[in-house]
């Protein structure tokens, strides 16, 4: 289906919830903050069948009228809402009923945080919206506002730079402004720290949708 452009979801929810949908869970009066990886199972009316989410191979602690944030990734962002447990379930199916929510919210760039996915890119030195050097690069880490590259070469502080992203569904080129630069001792390379400049909206939730899917798979390894 087409997802709506827009920041708020009040109608037709249920369209974003099919079998196998990807989502996120987190509980909300909780104390670790945290958030795992789940999907859906099952789907009846008002309330949806989920996997119960779980770490290291140990379940979340999770119970009837719990209330947890769930984060539904779509094609090309991530929309947040908040849903009540129904009732947890165990036996031949293990899972959580819980209801639909009432409004979904696209996650805004304020909530983007910083992931360390690393991928190959260009680095481009600009004159006059022109390409006038171009030097092999590596992701450092990305946000939806920003990234930092790591690079063999001193990428200059006084010269309009624009960055080629050719990582999984993101291929695009961002213009950039430079905001500091050190050198990693173990990596010897420098790093430098830049900012997105005019980047669409569409691309900072692709952005945030690529980190969500990074971490969901670093917590089914184990790794965090």
């Amino acid at each position: 289906m087409e997802y709506k452009d827009t920041d708020t979801i009040d109608t037709q929810i249920e369209e974003y919830f099919q079998i196998g949908q990807k989502l996120n869970i987190s509980r909300l009066l909780a104390d670790d903050n945290e958030s795992y990886p789940s999907y859906v199972k099952d789907i009846n009316g008002n309330s949806i069948f989920i996997d119960i989410p779980s770490k290291f191979g140990v379940r979340i602690p999770i119970y009837k009228d719990d209330i947890v944030e769930i984060t539904v990734l779509t094609k090309n962002c991530a929309f947040m809402g908040d849903s009540i447990v129904l009732s947890v379930e165990s036996g031949k199916i293990d899972g959580l009923w819980i209801s639909l929510p009432e409004v979904l919210e696209k996650v805004q760039r304020r909530n983007f945080k910083r992931w360390e996915i690393k991928f190959p890119l260009k680095i481009c030195i600009m004159n006059e919206d022109k390409i006038v050097e171009e030097f092999n690069g590596e992701c450092f880490d990305i946000s939806g506002s920003g990234i930092a590259v790591s690079s063999k070469y001193k990428i200059p502080h006084n010269k309009d730079l624009m960055v080629k992203l050719n990582y999984k569904d993101l291929n695009v080129n961002l213009k950039t402004k430079f905001i500091h630069m050190r050198y990693d001792i173990v990596k010897k390379a420098y790093v430098a720290g830049l900012k997105f400049v005019d980047i669409e909206r569409k691309v900072t939730d692709k952005i945030h949708k690529l980190g969500v899917l990074y971490e969901l798979e670093l917590r089914r390894k184990g790794l965090i």
